[in-house]
């Protein structure tokens, strides 16, 4: 799990393999999540997103986390490919902490944006929310963990396979080879 100042994230690469289905989740803003760690309010990596900030990001690759300050940040980098077309996609979010340019975003190995910001560590934040595990394809907090399942939060379709790493290098043929 991932909370507070302690264990604060600088750098790292999520990548994923993921195949959404074309149809409409429940969910009203179609959010379907990948990889989740403290519903959000440390990071999200997620097709569209829940964030009012995020009017249209219905199908597009979606990272949000909380900053050391604990405000709520959101990025869809509006690329036109509505990833849920019933393909499978190799998708990759980049995060490395205190320089321009720290996040990018990766479609089928190609870089489709980078953000001309910076930021600082996600998890550093003071709040008073207990610790919770991260959850793939889902995010809301396991049921184990006293929380309830939301299940308009469910990715629809099929996830082969999600690569969380410290390494900041993209596995363009997602063959385990940087």
């Amino acid at each position: 799990y991932v909370s507070g100042s302690s264990d604060q994230l600088e750098s790292f690469t999520i990548q994923a393999k993921i195949k959404a289905k074309s149809e409409r989740t429940n969910h009203p803003s179609d959010e379907r999540v990948i990889l989740s760690f403290d519903r959000s309010a440390v990071f999200r990596l997620s097709i569209g997103s829940d964030s009012s900030s995020d009017s249209g990001a219905e199908g597009k690759i979606v990272f949000g986390f909380a900053n050391e300050d604990g405000s709520q940040t959101s990025f869809n980098p509006n690329q036109s490919l509505d990833l849920r077309d019933n393909q499978w996609h190799d998708i990759a979010v980049q995060f490395k902490a205190n320089v321009q340019e720290g996040i990018k975003f990766y479609i089928d190995g190609n870089l489709i944006y980078s953000d001309p910001n910076s930021y600082k560590p996600i998890g550093g934040q003071v709040d008073n929310e207990t610790p919770r595990f991260g959850n793939i394809g889902n995010g809301s907090e396991m049921e184990s963990t006293t929380g309830d399942t939301n299940p308009d939060n469910l990715f629809y379709g099929w996830i082969q396979s999600v690569k969380f790493s410290n390494i900041l290098e993209i596995d363009l043929d997602n063959d385990g080879i940087i």
